[in-house]
């Protein structure tokens, strides 16, 4: 079996107080995700109302093991 192979993550350095809204929305988004993670290999999901909304995906490759989508999931968050 392969070793997980990160290719790219997107982040902005935060600008939002941790306990805010849009705070605990993206908490519930990396949760849901992390959850989602072990049924497959995309997966995507919003909470939130504008302003606060957050969206959130991943995409593994077809080739990628549950267990390696959890993995290198789980090391990005």
């Amino acid at each position: 079996m392969s070793e997980p192979f990160h290719i790219t993550t997107y982040c902005e350095e935060p600008d939002f107080a941790r306990n805010s809204s849009y705070g605990s929305n993206r908490d519930i988004v990396l949760s849901t995700l992390r959850d989602r993670s072990s049924l497959g290999s995309y997966s995507n999901t919003t909470t939130g109302l504008r302003p606060n909304t957050v969206y959130g995906m991943f995409l593994c490759r077809g080739t990628s093991t549950d267990h390696l989508v959890q993995t290198v999931y789980r090391e990005q968050r």
